[in-house]
């Protein structure tokens, strides 16, 4: 088992998010809130390092966001924008439906013109190597895939 420096996780357990050095590893199930994105971002700044972040975001949902949950997302991908380096979210859905939501999330990252790199994958060692492009220490990128993978694992047996 892999074990962050910080640990949040929100009181209904839809949103976990560790810190492995400069990157952030979030799991994002079914039902994300407002609250839980909220408590996210309060949680996140007290423990943000000196140097630029990485987003890594582990997501089992391609449900469109209720409109409290999207400025609750603003608020925290606003809060932080200056800080971060680069961003890599994984969308664990299939098919066509997987597919498709990827595709709207990724056209959704180019029209709205980040100040730092962002993309999409449909899985986590696609999203890792990505990542490790944009940062000289693999190793916090490394930890934080495994840590993501152990959980990926996890959520996969409980859904049989």
């Amino acid at each position: 088992m892999v074990e962050p420096e910080d640990y949040f996780e929100s009181d209904d357990g839809i949103a976990r998010v560790a810190r492995f050095g400069p990157v952030f590893a979030g799991i994002f199930k079914k039902g994300l809130t407002a609250k839980a994105l909220d408590g996210v971002r309060k949680w996140q700044g007290p423990v943000m390092p000196d140097t630029k972040i990485f987003s890594f975001s582990l997501s089992f949902a391609a449900d469109r966001l209720a409109p409290d949950t999207r400025t609750a997302a603003d608020r925290l991908l606003g809060e932080f924008r200056d800080q971060t380096a680069g961003s890599a979210t994984v969308l664990r859905t299939f098919g066509f439906e997987g597919s498709a939501a990827r595709a709207m999330l990724a056209t959704i990252y180019l029209l709205t013109r980040a100040a730092y790199p962002r993309k999409v994958f449909s899985t986590l060692a696609e999203a890792e190597a990505w990542l490790t492009t944009l940062h000289p220490d693999t190793a916090p990128i490394n930890a934080a895939a495994r840590w993501l993978t152990e959980r990926d694992i996890g959520q996969a047996e409980a859904l049989r």
